[in-house]
């Protein structure tokens, strides 16, 4: 029988590390320092709704050293075609600093104890290395090295890892089956829509991102919220949970709309309240480095309409790694 209706949030928390071959990190810098910062208050937030939220980390952010991190890099042994996905490069270019201390960046061994020591958080994994599997060059045996390496700094925090996200949302099923092998029990994926369907970076095509952007303000794709008890389990595979929506972060096409991308929000969270369903919400915290005043307004918002449907509705906060765990009690 399907439970009460779920709210469950995940986020990519990456830091320089989600970006490092679009962006480099001198240009970045002050922003994922603010980064850092508006992790605390989002805990806080968390800690004040009592939100249940899964922190999908780039594993390479615990590690202690650059030498810790470079053996890490050397073992994984990435062969992209293009060359600027190539972790080693940070370390060839001398982009990463000997430590947290010198190079907050690239490393965040505190704020990843902060999480784990938080009330209701969840540690899941977002790959070592941030790996990208469907891009020219990428390997199945070093995607297992790297998600094996992630699991094991993420879990050195006292937490036992079984929450994936994909950096760029890209896997296949041999992918599916390296994670399950490797422990993991379930793994956010996108919407079904046609437009928010991944493939590498050089397939993709302009209009599915502008569609993309548009889903957010208008109703463009089918249902966001849905029924636990019809996720897709494949033997030998983690279960597969669908996003719900991007909480985009504020800018100016906002202005031009108003509270539209807000309003859906409330909206798709209050269908899915009512009808017994899963609503997931999912960002960067580096997003809020974007207006920051204005993203910590709208979360409260989305939090306390959580508060709201919490008391009308039963719906429940859960993580990525509890409603695994749930899918599991109901199907047996």
């Amino acid at each position: 029988m399907q439970p009460k209706g779920i709210f469950c949030i995940s986020l990519d928390f990456e830091l320089h590390w989600g970006v490092f071959d679009k962006q480099t990190a001198d240009a970045s810098r002050d922003y994922f320092l603010n980064t850092r910062k508006h992790i605390d208050r989002m805990l806080a937030l968390f800690e004040q709704y009592k939100i249940r939220a899964t922190w999908a980390t780039v594993g390479a952010l615990n590690a202690k050293s650059q030498i810790e991190l470079a053996e890490a890099i050397a073992l994984i042994d990435a062969q992209y075609s293009e060359s600027s996905y190539l972790p080693s490069m940070l370390l060839e270019n001398k982009v990463v600093g000997a430590n947290e201390q010198d190079d907050p960046l690239h490393f965040a061994n505190s704020i990843i104890e902060k999480i784990a020591g938080t009330k209701a958080q969840e540690i899941g994994t977002h790959t070592f290395s941030h790996f990208y599997t469907l891009e020219p060059g990428s390997t199945l045996s070093a995607f297992q090295r790297d998600l094996a390496l992630s699991i094991k700094s993420l879990q050195s925090e006292g937490q036992e890892v079984k929450s994936l996200v994909f950096p760029r949302n890209q896997y296949s099923d041999d992918h599916l089956e390296i994670c399950a092998q490797e422990g993991i029990a379930v793994a956010r994926i996108n919407p079904e829509d046609w437009f928010w369907q991944t493939e590498a970076q050089s397939k993709e095509r302009l209009s599915k991102k502008v569609i993309r952007t548009l889903d957010h303000y208008f109703a463009l794709g089918k249902d966001t919220s849905f029924n636990l008890n019809e996720l897709e389990k494949k033997e030998g595979q983690p279960l597969l949970l669908p996003a719900s929506r991007f909480f985009r972060p504020y800018s100016a096409i906002d202005k031009a709309f108003g509270k539209r991308k807000l309003q859906r929000i409330l909206q798709e969270m209050s269908h899915a309240a009512k009808h017994n369903k899963v609503y997931h919400l999912w960002w960067h915290p580096h997003n809020f480095s974007v207006n920051p005043a204005q993203s910590f307004s709208d979360l409260e918002i989305i939090l306390a309409h959580f508060q709201t449907l919490k008391d009308a509705y039963k719906m429940g906060s859960h993580t990525m790694g509890e409603i695994a765990d749930i899918y599991t009690e109901l199907n047996g």
